[in-house]
């Protein structure tokens, strides 16, 4: 995106996982999202929202709050 002069923010960030998620692409979404997270940019409402129900749907909401909760033990989520 960034190559073609397309400006980041969370809407690009949730489109780009919204169309992983169709294509069940979870791998890649996370690689993206590492990459972006390298870069110091972090997803912001839209795409956790997406994140978020992706997560619901597959059912591993509970897993992702352990996971969250153990990586950041002093905040709350």
């Amino acid at each position: 995106m960034r190559g073609a002069g397309v400006k980041l923010n969370d809407k690009c960030v949730a489109l780009v996982l919204a169309a992983y998620e169709k294509e069940e692409k979870l791998d890649k979404a996370l690689e993206f999202l590492v990459g972006l997270e390298k870069d110091g940019v972090l997803a912001g409402k839209e795409a956790s929202a997406v994140l978020a129900g992706w997560f619901g749907r597959l059912g591993v909401v509970k897993e992702v709050e352990v996971v969250l909760s153990d990586l950041h033990p002093n905040k709350l989520i």
